[in-house]
Parts: structure tokens; sequence; C-alpha cells
């Protein structure tokens, strides 16, 4: 209610739109300036850091990723970390073989392109893993 408040308030001076941008840089860079403050990071940074600073994560022999149409390309590479990779020197033995990753998903049903999704996820997935895609 008090957000409300306080967007009528703002909105009535000037434009809409200009106060609304006004507005929404305020709150992000209230937000970041938060989370710097305390030391935190938000949801999107614990995707992003892993890829973009290279972090090792623990990765599993199977990885099952449900609507897979509405990954962005940082949480496809996301899920690419988790899959486990055995060493090329390691293939030979019967125990060290790659992970697996099961994804679900409709391309006819993909609502994040707003949110950067990424529409030709599947595809990726399939050429990366050299997987089979199933009907």
């Amino acid at each position: 209610m008090v957000f409300i408040i306080l967007l009528f308030i703002i909105c009535i001076t000037q434009p809409f739109t200009i106060n609304l941008y006004i507005f929404i840089n305020h709150i992000i860079f209230g937000l970041d300036a938060s989370l710097r403050q305390t030391k935190s990071i938000d949801f999107d940074d614990m995707i992003y850091f892993p890829i973009k600073l290279n972090i090792p994560l623990e990765q599993y022999d199977n990885v099952f990723v449900d609507e897979a149409q509405d990954l962005n390309p940082a949480q496809i590479e996301f899920v690419f970390k988790l899959i486990k990779q055995s060493d090329s020197s390691k293939r030979k033995s019967k125990n060290n073989k790659n992970g697996r990753c099961i994804i679900f998903g409709d391309v006819n049903q993909a609502i994040y392109l707003f949110r950067n999704a990424d529409a030709d996820a599947f595809i990726k997935f399939k050429e990366r893993l050299n997987a089979t895609a199933l009907p």
C-alpha cells in the first residue's frame, strides 16, 4: 500500500514515465547498496557469479531441469557446470563416466523471454551433450 501511495505521489508531480524510471532506478540502486552493505548476494548473483568467475561447483551424476524453455544463458551454463564430466584420462575406467541431464519443457510455452530466456535452450543441450530428444 505504501508503495502505491508513493508511486502516486511521484507520478502526479511530473510525467509518469520519467518518474517511474527514476523511481525504479532508485529502488535498484538502493537494493544494490543494501546488498553491498550486508555483504549479501541475490538469487540472480548465485547463478551469475559461478559462471562469470569460473567458480567450481559440485557436480552430479543426474541433473533434472524442468521448464527448460525459460532458462536464460547464465542458467544454461550453470546447469552444464553441475553435470559430472569425467576427465579424459579416466574415461577408460567403467566407474568414471559422465553424468546425465534430463530436461523437460515445451518451447511453445516459453513465457520468460522478457528475462532473457533462451528459446534455443533445448538445441544447446542437445548439441553440447550429444543428447537424444524424445517427442
